[in-house]
């Protein structure tokens, strides 16, 4: 094994193929086991040897093939390559030219905006400095830009577009992570626009201290360059607004790049002839083998990975860490040592492998200390483009060293500027966590949680009958129902304070308001009555009136917000790829899925049609033996403590009885309203006595706000018995 292990290393300095090693690497660890499982693809030869069976790399690549995003991988490598292999470049830049080419640092700023988009779409940043170097690097020369500063703008401009839609690593990104992908590239656009905004402000103030001429601006020039680009010009609009107002996702969102790239490039400018596809298809398949290559073989790595707990001992090696830093939290503590781990792995991998293999590590991580799925995703790709250019092993540099043949310790002096910027970029967006999640508000949040209130993580790994409980929520932006709900309760109290103060109704002056509204339009109309005394009664209405508008406006953003929260949390769906599990609701229950690997998918849809989905693995494995059956739940409503199930009781359940009350709306969630049911029987090993939960849980109606009586908790005697009745004992 040993000897095995030095072979690797010697393949890896030799400039082995990535997969290879990383395919080693796992197979070397899965052998290591002293019990190797035949599902992953490894049989014991009769001497005891460990082999490979032909199923191994489907095993490892079959739960991600699954999901419908996985086509979007090759549709957007070949638009990608047909662009680059078409003259939109040329076309692009004549374009950014004749908008900004006026500016202080004009050409710069071309070359940041055409190489963001360029990247995009291309996915790959090598591409976009071989594609546009070429073009831009005399042009810049010959405007009398500093030759360093030219060299430094085009090696890091190349990956600056790795966070725009529809850029693949983003996509990769989510599909390892198991996240939203249109949410993803929701919360990468702030970020990219930072980014953006410091290397343009850094070209403006080198060109002015340069004094690189200005041209004045062409109407004639811009007119001409939108002429040449009429066809090119709405395909990131299209693409990137389509993504971000929910009319499709990725996968649509690739097929539709690719048929409008076919229908421009061949059939309207013809830059590339049909019959010329062929060879663009198979140059993109090449790309498109090489990251399914890895990414089966990094799959298989980040499962082995999980079933030996590697992430479990790298969070404990980072918390006793991080208690070496006392004099910071440790969330901050963590990003600090993240971000300097993350740029190390930039310099040394390509982005694809990076995600591919480093995800499945930090992600749990980061969720223990607190760091959002989303602001973790744009904190890792922003240090993987950074390091594409870090100094000594960036592939930028060397891309770029042989593009523009210079040495490469020319490009490390010609880029040390510019990192420079883009670290103090990378600190904004790492620690204030509202540039990546701030466009969130509205637009709905899915979150799943566990028995024990925490979030479910993207693999879930239980024994055959185990009966584990799944809660859903959903939210917009950061607020969830339950905190809309306490939000609207206070606009109205609120209300009622300043009724009260001033001695009127909100509903009463808004009734006056109208009628003497309307009283002013009919005396108008007719030409009848005293118009000046109708309208000193309506000044006197909204006078009266102004003192309650705020709290009245406040209130009544407060009821949109339930209203479109619980909205969206009346429609969730979730199933399993078999089909043995299947319904709507908050809550669901897993204990009926068979042995084998189960695609669980929840999702939920706000009435703009914002889809937010979230997909776990779920792994059965076959029981052992079962247990007796556990006691019946009681009916007692208070005392002792809550067992597991009981913290459900503070937010999910449902009140079946309350009576009027100040608003016509939904009640609380059990902490508020409704009686819950006497649990029935649960199954397992009995366990120790747990007393009744202190919270009312059931599944009945909604009731009013404020109106619901106590409901009653149960008695349950198994281990999961408790405040939710009827809660199952374990096996």
């Amino acid at each position: 094994m040993a000897v095995c292990g030095l072979g690797l290393a010697v393949l890896a300095l030799l400039g082995t193929p990535l997969f290879v090693i990383i395919a080693g690497v796992t197979l070397l660890g899965l052998a290591a086991e002293a019990q190797v499982h035949g599902d992953l693809g490894l049989v014991v030869n009769p001497d005891g040897s460990a082999g490979v069976g032909g199923n191994l790399f489907a095993a490892w690549l079959n739960p991600m093939a699954d999901s419908p995003l996985f086509i979007a991988i090759p549709l957007f490598t070949f638009a990608g390559t047909l662009l680059s292999e078409s003259h939109s470049p040329t076309r692009l830049i004549n374009l950014c030219r004749a908008c900004l080419g006026w500016f202080p640092g004009g050409l710069a700023l071309v070359t940041l905006v055409t190489c963001c988009f360029f990247t995009a779409f291309t996915g790959a940043s090598g591409v976009t400095i071989i594609a546009l170097g070429g073009l831009l690097f005399p042009i810049l020369l010959r405007e009398r830009y500093p030759e360093r500063f030219s060299l430094g703008l085009l090696t890091t401009g190349g990956s600056l577009g790795l966070l725009l839609a529809p850029s693949l690593p983003v996509i990769v990104y989510g599909l390892v992570a198991r996240v939203d992908i249109a949410r993803l590239f929701v919360a990468a656009a702030v970020p990219m626009a930072l980014l953006v905004l410091f290397l343009g402000v850094t070209s403006i103030v080198v060109a002015v201290a340069t004094k690189v001429p200005r041209h004045a601006f062409s109407w004639r020039e811009l007119g001409r360059a939108l002429r040449a680009a009429a066809w090119e010009l709405p395909l990131p609009f299209l693409v990137v607004g389509g993504i971000y107002k929910g009319f499709f996702n990725a996968a649509e969102a690739a097929a539709v790049t690719a048929v409008y790239v076919v229908a421009t490039t061949v059939g309207i400018y013809r830059d590339v002839r049909p019959r010329e596809l062929l060879g663009v298809v198979r140059r993109a398949s090449v790309l498109v083998g090489a990251i399914l290559l890895i990414m089966g073989t990094a799959l298989g790595f980040a499962d082995w990975l999980t079933v030996n707990e590697v992430p479990q001992r790298l969070l404990a090696a980072m918390t006793g860490l991080i208690d070496e830093i006392p004099w910071v939290s440790d969330r901050l503590a963590f990003l600090i040592l993240l971000n300097g781990f993350l740029l190390l792995v930039g310099c040394l991998m390509d982005i694809f492998s990076a995600t591919l293999v480093v995800v499945p590590l930090i992600g749990p991580v980061a969720a223990e200390f607190g760091v959002d799925p989303y602001h973790l995703a744009v904190i890792f790709l922003v240090n993987l483009e950074i390091g594409y250019s870090t100094p000594p092993v960036g592939i930028n540099l060397f891309i770029a060293s042989l593009r523009f043949r210079r040495p490469v310790f020319a490009l490390y002096r010609a880029s040390v500027l510019f990192i420079a910027v883009l670290l103090a970029a990378l600190l904004l967006i790492t620690y204030v966590p509202s540039l990546s999640l701030g466009l969130f508000d509205g637009l709905p949040r899915l979150e799943v949680f566990g028995e024990d209130g925490s979030p479910a993580p993207a693999r879930l790994t239980l024994r055959e009958g185990e009966d584990v409980r799944l809660t859903a929520r959903v939210s917009l932006g950061g607020v969830t129902l339950e905190e809309a709900k306490r939000n609207r309760r206070r606009a109205l109290e609120a209300l009622r304070a300043a009724e009260e103060r001033l001695g009127v109704s909100y509903d009463s002056l808004e009734e006056e308001l109208r009628q003497a509204e309307d009283a002013l339009v009919r005396a108008g109309v007719s030409a009848e009555g005293d118009l000046g005394a109708l309208e000193e009664r309506l000044q006197r209405a909204r006078k009266a009136l102004a003192p309650l508008r705020a709290e009245a406006d406040a209130l009544e953003a407060a009821r949109r917000k339930v209203d479109a929260i619980a909205s969206v949390e009346a429609r969730i769906r979730w199933r399993s790829r078999q089909g043995e599990a299947s319904g709507t609701g908050p809550r669901f229950s897993l204990g009926e899925l068979e042995p084998g690997t189960h695609t669980l998918t929840v999702t939920a849809v706000d009435a703009r049609r914002h889809l937010v989905q979230r997909v776990f693995e779920v792994v059965v494995e076959a029981a052992a033996g079962s247990g007796g059956a556990g006691a019946d739940g009681g009916g007692a409503d208070d005392g002792g403590e809550d067992g597991d199930w009981g913290e459900w009781g503070t937010e999910d359940g449902d009140g079946n009885s309350g009576s009027a009350a100040d608003e016509d709306d939904w009640g609380e969630w059990g902490t508020e309203n409704g009686e819950g049911a006497p649990g029935d029987a649960g199954e397992g090993d009995e366990g120790t006595e747990g007393s009744g939960g202190s919270k009312p849980v059931g599944p009945g109606g909604r009731g009013p706000d404020d109106a619901g009586g106590d409901g009653a908790g149960g008695d349950g005697a198994g281990s999961r018995g408790g405040s939710d009745p009827g809660g199952a004992g374990s096996r």
